[in-house]
Parts: C-alpha cells; sequence; structure tokens
C-alpha cells in the first residue's frame, strides 16, 4: 500500500538515519547484491527487531549475514521458485478466505498478526515442508 502511494524508493523513517524501502527487483538488487557495502542495516528499525526477534539474514551484516547467506541460499535457487512461489500463492489465498470467514463485526484485522503468521507459514512450509496450524 506504502509503495502504491509513495512509488518504488521512499524514506519511510524520516528519523536519523533514515530508513527507505525499495519495492523493485533491480534497486533491492542494487542495495543487497551490487552495492551491499555501500548501506549499512544499522537502523533503529532492524535494532528493534534484532533484538525482539533474532539477530539473523534480515538484519546483520559482514561475516555474520555471508555465513547465513550461505545457508539459506539453496532454499532460494532459481530452480525452486515456481515452488516458493506457489507456496506463497496457496497460503495468500488460505490467509484471505481466513478473513473472509473470520472477519470481526467492524471488519477489524490485526494485520501484524495475519503477516507474521503468513511468514511464518511460508517459512515453515519451504524450509521444512511443514504445515501449520494457527493457534
Amino acid at each position: 500500500m506504502l509503495a502504491r502511494r509513495k512509488g518504488d524508493c521512499f524514506v519511510y523513517a524520516a528519523r536519523q538515519p533514515q530508513s527507505f524501502l525499495v519495492n523493485r527487483p533491480e534497486y533491492v538488487r542494487h542495495v543487497l547484491v551490487d552495492r551491499a557495502a555501500s548501506y549499512s542495516k544499522d537502523t533503529p528499525i532492524n535494532a528493534g527487531f534484532d533484538t525482539t526477534i533474532a539477530q539473523g539474514l534480515l538484519t546483520s551484516e559482514g561475516t555474520a549475514w555471508k555465513r547465513q547467506r550461505g545457508l539459506m541460499q539453496p532454499f532460494f535457487a532459481r530452480r525452486r521458485l515456481p515452488e516458493l512461489a506457489d507456496i506463497v500463492l496457496e497460503q495468500f489465498e488460505l490467509l484471505t478466505d481466513e478473513w473472509e470467514r473470520e472477519v470481526t463485526p467492524d471488519g477489524a484485522v490485526d494485520l501484524s498478526f495475519a503477516m507474521s503468521w503468513l511468514t511464518f507459514r511460508i517459512t515453515a512450509l519451504a524450509l521444512f515442508d511443514l504445515q501449520l496450524i494457527q493457534p
């Protein structure tokens, strides 16, 4: 939704240091692959994520990031992309079906929980072939 309103690259946290959202594959590749040394993940948002969730691929840098990326790379090989796309699509469809069945009288959806649960389900299926039952 933000990308629709603001475009493919914009500042989403105005405090210093600024945090940017990039929403095109070529921009993501520029930041994460081509010019990774020019960008830092040391932001207040990532610091919060790092301490509350985990020190992982999304927040680590340097040697730790390279080691973690090497461990994860086989799961995202080009030959697996159709399978991953199917998993994402299936899980998204299940989520929207759940919303249609379980919408509250005021139409509210806990989007933070829903996206976290969706990400967790996709990860469990893609990496471990585990089907999860919603709590």
